[in-house]
């Protein structure tokens, strides 16, 4: 129970900070990807029942502060975390390196796949080109923020005697 709590939190304090924290024209004005850094945490730390209930609530918290139509996050968080619960046991995410390498391959994942769902459905004119612009721009904004979030996440953990084992 308290391990629920703990997600329900993160994500309630994840939500807020991503959308107190503005885009940056430079990078294709991708969001800070706090909500898919905690659905990643939750996708590489925790047991796999919990990963699809967290990426589903982060994605409606993601569409619900954007004009995303719902369950369009969603779907792109759902696949991006996919990546890493697959790849979860051939590397240790407590490491930068690879949370870093995580952080960049899922923000750019999640870009794409919310690029291609909008574009498909004709939500919005962006090119390829703007795509790819801000996939970069969210692939080094999740190789920059997934090292220091993951570190939090788990001092965390460790502070509040949660930590628990992947099965």
């Amino acid at each position: 129970m308290m391990a629920f709590l703990l997600m329900v939190f993160w994500l309630l304090v994840g939500g807020t900070v991503q959308a107190l924290i503005p885009t940056w024209g430079h990078l294709g004005e991708p969001a800070f990807p706090v909500l898919l850094g905690v659905v990643l945490y939750v996708a590489t730390h925790k047991k796999a029942r919990h990963f699809m209930w967290v990426a589903l609530t982060a994605g409606v918290l993601a569409d619900a502060m954007s004009l995303v139509p719902f369950g369009v996050s969603s779907l792109s968080f759902l696949a991006s975390a996919t990546v890493a619960m697959v790849l979860r046991e051939d590397f240790y995410p407590d490491r930068a390196v690879v949370a870093m390498a995580l952080g960049a391959l899922c923000c750019a994942a999640s870009t794409l796949v919310m690029g291609m769902l909008l574009q498909t459905w004709g939500l919005t004119t962006l090119g390829a080109q703007a795509v790819l612009t801000r996939m970069g721009g969210s692939a080094v904004l999740g190789a920059v923020i997934m090292p220091l979030l993951f570190a939090l996440l788990r001092s965390m953990e460790r502070y509040l005697g949660t930590l628990e084992a992947r099965i």
